[in-house]
């Protein structure tokens, strides 16, 4: 299903760490909610397969209704997880990248949070499959950049340089995904990804940073970061800052339209 590029609003950087930020009117949001965002959000794929896999279970005919209880995912999610899903979306309509293994699968507790990036996946750059890793945040403070981007072991800066100069960060991930990629459908795109990351020793890779708002765009919310970034940034490594600006307000609508999107799938 296509999703909408979004108007651009500004563009900054080097050809090494570029920034861009896009807008989205209402209806290109709630499109993108409806059709793109809710089965990222949702996992309605992996939640599908494990229906199968139950359903297939001897001595259990007619349990659907248990099942059902069992699989069901219709919790109201966080702005910052409707955020996230928002920016894999994007990433992979317009940035050639894929993220194949949803954070949601490894959650082993409600309401628990996991370490390491947000995103971990796989980009395409010159025809060279590449590891992609990203860290997305969501903010409806009317202030430019908002604190989540500049304060704090948590903020989108520190997780980017965190990413750009820790190999250890790097290679954590790479073994996360490596695990989930043996017998998987791509396995052969991690393998391409990993020969980069090798040869390259470990520094061939990309950053995504994205940042979800709902005031109006503002080069200022990703200037300095980009401009921070530049500074000692690995020859190999290459940085994208995003910042997606959707109408006022739409944040504290996420989670009533994509709930209300699953149940409508669901009927």
């Amino acid at each position: 299903m296509s999703l909408a590029s979004g108007t651009v609003e500004y563009t900054l950087g080097t050809p090494q760490v570029t920034g861009c930020g896009v807008s989205w009117t209402a209806e290109e949001m709630d499109t993108a909610l409806a059709g793109s965002v809710a089965p990222v959000l949702f996992d309605h794929e992996g939640t599908a397969d494990i229906a199968a896999l139950l359903e297939s279970v001897p001595g259990t005919d007619f349990a659907g209704v248990e099942i059902a209880r069992i699989l069901d995912n219709d919790r109201p999610p966080k702005d910052w997880e409707v955020g996230e899903a928002i920016a894999e979306v994007y990433l992979t309509h317009h940035r050639d990248s894929f993220f194949p293994w949803p954070d949601g699968r490894d959650i082993r507790k409600p309401k628990s949070s996991l370490p390491g990036a947000d995103l971990i996946g796989f980009h395409k750059n010159n025809e060279k499959t590449r590891f992609a890793f990203g860290e997305v945040k969501t903010s409806k403070e009317n202030k430019s950049p908002p604190q989540v981007v500049r304060y704090g072991d948590h903020s989108l800066n520190r997780q980017l340089t965190d990413l750009r100069d820790k190999k250890p960060l790097r290679d954590r991930a790479v073994v996360y995904l490596g695990h989930r990629a043996i017998r998987s459908d791509w396995q052969g795109t991690y393998q391409n990804a990993a020969k980069k990351y090798i040869k390259t020793k470990g520094s061939g890779v990309t950053i995504f940073g994205v940042l979800i708002r709902d005031v109006p765009p503002n080069i200022d919310d990703l200037a300095a970061s980009g401009q921070m970034l530049s500074e000692n940034c690995p020859g190999k490594t290459l940085i994208e800052l995003l910042a997606i600006y959707l109408p006022a307000g739409s944040i504290d609508t996420f989670s009533d339209k994509v709930v209300a999107t699953s149940k409508r799938g669901d009927a």
